[in-house]
C-alpha cells in the first residue's frame, strides 16, 4: 500500500519521497483534488545556478557593449537550464513547452510576453502544431548569448502552464535520464514537478 501511494505521488508531479502510511494516505487525498481540478503545472528543472541567475535582472542589461558568454561559462550556464538546447553554432538557446491543448498554448505564450516584457528582454516566441511553445533565446543585438539569456530562461522555466501529462512525464524522465540527476559539479540536479490549483 506505501509504495503504491509514493508512486502514484509520483505520478501526480512530486519527487518521490518517503512517510508512514497514514501520511500517504493524508497525501493522496490532497493530490487528488488537485488533479481532478483544472491544473496547472511548474516543470522545475533547475541544474546548480540556476537560483544565482533567477535573481538576475535582464532590464537594460542588453546592449551593443553586453559582452557575449565565453565558452567556459556557456558549459556552466547550460548546466543550470538543463531543459534548453544550445544551437551548433552556439548562438541560442531553445525551449519547446507542448501545453495540453491550443487555448492552454495561447495563455502560456501570453505569460511569455509578460515576463519578457517586465524584463525588457524578449525572446522569439513561435506556436507550432496547434499547442507546442517554442522558445528562442539570443542577444540580438550582439548577435549571440548573454548572461541576461540565461537568466531569462531560468526566469521562464519557472512559469506555469497547463502541460500535455504525457508530455510533462516524458520531459521529466528524459531530463533525469540525461542529466544522471547530478549537475556537472557533482550537485543534485533538480527535476521536479509541481501541481497547483488555480
Amino acid at each position: 500500500m506505501l509504495r503504491q501511494a509514493i508512486l502514484r505521488y509520483r505520478h501526480c508531479d512530486r519527487v518521490l519521497f518517503t512517510c508512514t502510511p497514514e501520511a500517504a494516505r493524508r497525501c493522496r487525498s490532497v493530490l487528488a483534488a488537485r488533479v481532478s481540478a483544472k491544473s496547472l503545472m511548474t516543470l522545475n528543472i533547475q541544474g546548480p545556478g540556476a537560483d544565482k541567475l533567477r535573481a538576475e535582472g535582464c532590464s537594460g542589461a542588453c546592449s551593443r557593449d553586453t559582452p557575449r558568454v565565453e565558452p567556459a561559462e556557456l558549459v556552466e550556464f547550460m548546466k543550470a537550464i538543463p531543459a534548453w538546447h544550445l544551437s551548433a553554432d552556439k548562438t541560442v538557446i531553445t525551449r519547446t513547452f507542448t501545453a495540453k491543448n491550443f487555448m492552454a498554448a495561447i495563455r502560456f505564450f501570453n505569460k511569455l510576453a509578460e515576463v519578457a516584457e517586465a524584463e525588457g528582454h524578449h525572446p522569439d516566441i513561435h506556436l507550432r502544431n496547434f499547442r507546442e511553445v517554442e522558445i528562442n533565446l539570443s542577444t540580438h543585438v550582439v548577435g549571440g548569448l548573454t548572461r541576461p539569456d540565461f537568466a531569462m530562461a531560468a526566469k521562464l522555466d519557472m512559469l506555469e502552464v497547463e502541460y500535455s501529462p504525457k508530455w510533462a512525464k516524458e520531459e521529466a524522465e528524459r531530463l533525469a535520464a540525461a542529466a544522471g540527476g547530478v549537475g556537472g559539479d557533482g550537485e543534485a540536479m533538480s527535476v521536479e514537478m509541481e501541481a497547483s490549483a488555480p
